[in-house]
Formats: C-alpha cells, sequence, structure tokens
C-alpha cells in the first residue's frame, strides 16, 4: 500500500513538472525587431548581454526611475517634454504618425471633418495619442479618443470594428499593412488632406543624468550607421528612414559602464511595436 502512494505522488508530481514546463515553454518569446536588433550590435559586442523587458508604454519612465530597465528603445518619439525627463539620444530614424481605418471605408477619410463622431484607438501616452488630442483640441474636430495599452491593439480596434479609426507609427502601418500573410491587408492608412502631419524622430532613452551611456549609444550609433545599423535598417524595409548621425564623445573608455553598475547585461523596455519590437513564440 505504501508503495502504491509512494507511486502516486511520484506521478503525480511528474505531472506537476511536465505542465508547469510545458506553460514557462509556451509563455517565452523570442524578441527581435530594428531597435532589439540594433541594441545587440552594440552592446554584445563590448560583452554586455541584452536583456528585453516587456512594459506598458505610459510607464516607461517609471520603469526607468525605478531602476527596472535601463533603456527605453522602442520607437521613442523624442520630444522637448521627454527630453526634460529622460536623457535621450540623437536622433536616429524617422516617423511619422499614420491614420488607419478599414480599406472599405477608406474613401470616406479624406479631411478632418470626416473624422468627427467617429471612435479613435491610440496608444496611452503615445504621439499617436498626442495627434489625436490634437485633432480634438486644436483642430475643435467632435472625436471620441479611445487610449489604450498598445498600438497593436489600438490596431485590432479597428480590424475588429470596434473604432473606426487607429492613429500609430507610420514605421509600424506601414510594416505590418505589408506583410505577405495578408493579417491586415483589410486596413488601409489614408492621408487627410488638411491635417499637416508632423515629422517626428526616435531616440533612446536612459533615466535623466544617465549622460554617459547615451554618449556611449550616440558614440556606436554614429560609428555603426554605414555598416550594422544601415544592413539591420534594410532588413526590417526602414533604410527610407534613416538620418544621418553626428556626435563627439566625451567618454574615455569604458567608463559609461558605471551607469549600469558595472552589471553583465542591459535591461530594454519594449512593447510589441513592429518592426522595432517584434515577439515570436520559441
Amino acid at each position: 500500500m505504501k508503495k502504491r502512494i509512494l507511486t502516486i505522488i511520484a506521478v503525480v508530481a511528474l505531472a506537476v513538472v511536465m505542465v508547469v514546463g510545458l506553460v514557462a515553454c509556451g509563455g517565452k518569446k523570442q524578441v527581435s525587431g530594428f531597435d532589439i536588433d540594433l541594441a545587440r550590435a552594440i552592446f554584445e559586442k563590448e560583452g554586455i548581454e541584452v536583456e528585453t523587458r516587456k512594459i506598458e508604454w505610459s510607464q516607461k519612465e517609471i520603469e526607468l526611475n525605478a531602476g527596472k530597465i535601463d533603456l527605453v528603445w522602442n520607437g521613442l518619439t523624442i520630444t522637448d517634454e521627454r527630453k526634460e525627463n529622460m536623457q535621450i539620444s540623437i536622433p536616429y530614424l524617422t516617423n511619422e504618425q499614420a491614420v488607419v481605418v478599414k480599406g472599405d471605408n477608406a474613401s470616406k477619410y479624406t479631411k478632418l471633418a470626416d473624422l468627427a463622431g467617429k471612435k479613435v484607438a491610440v496608444e496611452k501616452e503615445s504621439a499617436g495619442e498626442g495627434t489625436a488630442m490634437d485633432i480634438k483640441d486644436n483642430k475643435k474636430i467632435d472625436i471620441n479618443v479611445k487610449s489604450i495599452t498598445a498600438q497593436i491593439d489600438a490596431l485590432m480596434e479597428v480590424k475588429s470594428g470596434q473604432s473606426d479609426l487607429a492613429i500609430i507609427d507610420s514605421t509600424m502601418a506601414g510594416y505590418l499593412l505589408n506583410q505577405k500573410d495578408g493579417s491586415y491587408t483589410d486596413l488601409k492608412i489614408v492621408t487627410i488632406s488638411d491635417y499637416e502631419q508632423q515629422a517626428e524622430e526616435y531616440g533612446v532613452a536612459a533615466k535623466k543624468g544617465n549622460t554617459k551611456l547615451i554618449d556611449f549609444i550616440n558614440s556606436k550609433l554614429v560609428e555603426l550607421q554605414d555598416t550594422k545599423y544601415s544592413e539591420i535598417a534594410e532588413t526590417y524595409g526602414l533604410s527610407s528612414r534613416k538620418v544621418k548621425m553626428t556626435w563627439t564623445t566625451s567618454l574615455t573608455g569604458d567608463e559609461w559602464k558605471s551607469e549600469l553598475k558595472n552589471k553583465k547585461k542591459v535591461v530594454i523596455g519594449y512593447t510589441v511595436n513592429a518592426p522595432m519590437g517584434i515577439e515570436l513564440d520559441k
């Protein structure tokens, strides 16, 4: 009887281990994308491992200040406000916002007045949200702005019919709407003729005051711009968005590592924002 009980316990324990193992494997993601690949090209050459940590975009500054991440490297639009609150690199890529609608409805959206009364999905505290609020507050167009967790969720709002349009990064919209699997071919980017899009630039952000770490990143961006930077941009169809970068470093040796507390890794905060940050099942 005792032997039978022990056998049953062993079987149950094995089953628990298998279930936990399957859950763990299923939960792991392989993270890549333009920003992640570029970060790896810069840091791994220095013997620093790149660890990715998925964050909510609206919490990025909190994550930085709490030390949970070292960098936000995920299509971060440079603004004066962000430069006051975070240490931001030189611009390394251009962007603008894109208005995305169902393809069948594209002809209905040509000017600002066509947006009146519509549900507009945006990522919370993103440049897309800023554009939507500009349309609502400054252009006086009565739109219903729905701020949600991620840009991909804003896109899915339109795809599912829960929102009439989404305002997201053009880099993301152009990449996803042209994927060969056809997941988003029912959506279309439209041009609002009487709304002038503002040019944007992406930067890498660290905690305010981490000047040496950002100085190092700036110098490496310049160093790699004709090699690895260009190669990665071509891989993700972003060659037309490259910028010419210049920077004169004040660093000597590897003093920048002090702002990583001499760790052997750097933690990059990201969201699912293809082609900047992409998740695949392992």
